[in-house]
């Protein structure tokens, strides 16, 4: 293998490197992105809950649908 060749291959693994680099900061940065708002949805959720929970007028089975959609957020929450 010549030098030029080896310069060459070098180069070309610099450049896969950036690549793979920078979709991993793509990649990182939407994942923070969907984590704040899954939080804000989370939150939503609990504040809605209690509004539900607190109030007579609401149906059973809508209550039930909040409890477990903010039954669900919640294991979500926890495994972030």
């Amino acid at each position: 293998m010549t030098e030029g060749e080896y310069l060459e291959m070098a180069n070309q693994l610099k450049e896969s490197f950036d690549k793979k680099e920078k979709e991993m900061i793509t990649i990182n940065n939407e994942n923070e992105e969907l984590k704040k708002n899954l939080i804000s949805v989370y939150g939503y959720v609990r504040i809605l809950d209690y509004v539900v929970s607190s109030s007579n007028e609401i149906d059973f089975e809508l209550k039930g649908m909040i409890d477990i959609l903010r039954g669900f957020l919640s294991d979500l929450y926890d495994d972030l």
